[in-house]
């Protein structure tokens, strides 16, 4: 990687697209640039070109701030890019990336799931354990020496165990068990309501829309918020904690670490804002692996792609992250 040149760092997900540049400063340091977030990534749809757009969106915000007092030299070039996506898959090629992206001056990119960069970002590549990264979706990632495990991020429909949007379609199924008089009555029927209109007409707008996983993931706010006032939301929330925690479980015995003296768990992403799913959630590790260490995300995601390219070839993590260069 070119030191001498600015480095484009992407986190792209499905509710938005975050970006960053990371200036070389003399001292050697580097001065951080946020850009305005983009629209998110659809996962029903080629994810290499919606990543393309998004980096030639990401230049031509650059291009506007060296015409504007934010410190950005004229002679500023951006050098390579760093991306962790949702829905990277094995069939997704650097180098197709990489000739999409080669017309603003690339000349290496370094490609990963945002499993590996939420563990970068959270627990950096010096340190084993587990990182969860729950906010609409939820992936979790396990390292040890040798071995690396995801866990989940499969989808609202068949997974997201825990996540934002797992949560509001069980605060969804409770308000519509209650309306039938098949659930006990709760207050997520009033938050039901607020975000979705006539409980009748729900399932019409969900099942007609692109966006439900999204719309899901925005009722979990309202679901935290009301653990402490209604039961049907204190199950909902404690399930999500449980849920968190056994991926968390999985991720670290897969990773043949759970057994480690030192190790660490971590919890980042809007879900965690919660106080009661993160006390629950430290709770349910403890009683699972009472000896892991429950810390605080050391970066974001962005901070975590940025370390894509410094990963050894020794650290299991090396392997999932594809790399093209001119």
């Amino acid at each position: 990687m070119n030191k001498k040149a600015a480095v484009l760092c992407l986190d792209a997900g499905q509710t938005g697209v975050r970006a960053c540049i990371d200036i070389p400063k003399p001292d050697g340091g580097e001065e951080r640039i946020d850009l305005p977030e983009k629209p998110g990534v659809k996962n029903s749809h080629p994810l290499i070109p919606q990543l393309i757009e998004r980096t030639h969106d990401a230049f031509r915000m650059f291009s506007r701030y060296q015409n504007e007092p934010m410190n950005i030299g004229k002679d500023t070039t951006i050098g390579s890019i760093c991306v962790g996506s949702s829905g990277l898959s094995k069939d997704c090629r650097a180098e197709d990336f990489l000739d999409g992206v080669s017309d603003l001056g690339i000349s290496e990119v370094f490609l990963a799931h945002d499993s590996v960069t939420g563990y970068l970002a959270a627990l950096g590549h010096e340190r084993y354990g587990a990182v969860v990264s729950a906010g609409t979706g939820v992936v979790t990632r396990g390292v040890g020496p040798h071995l690396t495990k995801r866990v989940d991020g499969w989808g609202w429909m068949i997974g997201n165990a825990g996540a934002a949007s797992w949560m509001g379609k069980l605060a969804l199924e409770a308000a519509m068990r209650a309306y039938d008089g098949r659930g006990p009555q709760t207050r997520l029927t009033k938050v039901a309501e607020e975000h979705f209109g006539r409980l009748d007409k729900i399932y019409l707008k969900l099942y007609s829309d692109d966006q439900s996983t999204k719309h899901l993931g925005s009722m979990a706010e309202d679901v935290t918020r009301l653990a402490g006032e209604d039961a049907v939301a204190f199950e909902i929330c404690s399930k999500a904690s449980k849920e968190l925690a056994i991926s968390a479980y999985t991720a670290l015995r897969k990773a043949d670490v759970d057994k480690y003296a030192d190790i660490a768990v971590s919890g980042r992403g809007s879900v965690f804002n919660s106080r009661f799913i993160s006390d629950h959630f430290t709770m349910y590790i403890h009683s699972m692996v009472p000896h892991a260490a429950i810390i605080d995300p050391i970066g974001d995601p962005l901070s975590g792609a940025r370390q894509l390219g410094y990963i050894k070839p020794d650290n299991p993590l090396h392997s999932l992250i594809a790399h093209a260069i001119k």
